[in-house]
């Protein structure tokens, strides 16, 4: 199973590759909203999205979390969000939640390392990642500084609709106003006038997408 998800999440990489990643690698599953990585804890290997979806989270030092973005199948955490106190401990910069039953591989630091020494697609995909999360990072400074509820609300359902893969999506007022920061009064308001633009259906618990 761990080498057929691999090589689904992976399909341009050399098969040489992924028999390495699959012996080198722990697989494992997260249920729905169950921690992935905790952010300020110590990290000795680079997580990847096999199947499944995450979402990424930053804390404030009160608990408070604001929703950076989304990671799908053949993304990966760990290969460049992490801070060097001591050279022998990396600690994460975010939480990662599964938003549904997610399947992550576990590659240790040495061995990320050398695989990028011995194969340029995954120096490469390493590269592509390290960029992936700057326009991530871009995206929050701007969801902050420059946007208002609407269009963060719009942000966060599109994500999950993307991640999710389904224009109906199962997430509470409550949800949306802890991943975005915000008052859950304030969400109910901009999702009503959301629904009475006719841009969404509201539900329990249940938002579809009409007119996005």
């Amino acid at each position: 199973m761990k080498f057929h998800l691999i090589n689904a999440a992976f399909p341009s990489f050399e098969k040489e590759l992924i028999r390495d990643l699959s012996r080198k690698g722990v697989m494992r599953a997260k249920k729905k909203d169950e921690v992935i990585v905790k952010m300020g804890q110590p990290l000795t290997s680079s997580v990847i999205i096999l199947q499944g979806s995450a979402k990424i989270f930053r804390e404030s030092e009160n608990g408070s979390e604001y929703l950076i973005g989304f990671l799908l199948p053949g993304q990966s955490f760990g290969l460049n969000l992490y801070e060097d106190n001591l050279p022998d401990q990396k600690k994460s910069l975010v939480t990662l939640y599964a938003v549904k039953t997610t399947y992550i591989l576990s590659i240790p630091f040495s061995q990320k390392d050398s695989l990028s020494r011995t194969y340029e697609s995954w120096y490469r995909y390493i590269l592509d990642n390290s960029l992936m999360h700057y326009r991530l990072y871009l995206k929050m400074i701007d969801n902050i500084a420059f946007k208002n509820l609407e269009l963060r609300i719009e942000f966060f359902l599109e994500g999950l609709s993307i991640v999710t893969n389904n224009r109906v999506l199962e997430t509470s007022h409550r949800e949306i106003a802890k991943s975005l920061n915000c008052s859950r009064e304030a969400v109910s308001r901009q999702l009503k006038t959301m629904q009475e633009s006719g841009r969404i259906m509201l539900g329990h618990n249940r938002i579809e997408l009409l007119n996005f």
